[in-house]
């Protein structure tokens, strides 16, 4: 790998590496919401109904397409 190569290389890492810490800066920042706007269903939901329903929405099998016979 000649000089121009491996330094293109270290500046390209270099920003990817401020890109990511960046978001993940901004993606950690403090912010100021209520529990009605944090949870869809406010606080209509009691716990349990909320615990059963976050597994029920990843496992549901997907729809079965109608197949013609």
């Amino acid at each position: 790998m000649s000089g121009d190569h491996r330094s293109l290389a270290v500046v390209l890492f270099s920003l990817l590496v401020a890109l990511t810490l960046a978001v993940t800066a901004w993606a950690g920042r403090p912010r100021r919401v209520t529990t009605e706007e944090s949870y869809t269903g406010g606080r209509l939901f009691s716990p349990m109904e909320n615990g059963f329903a976050s597994p029920a929405a990843v496992c549901r099998p997907p729809p079965s397409s109608a197949s013609a016979a």
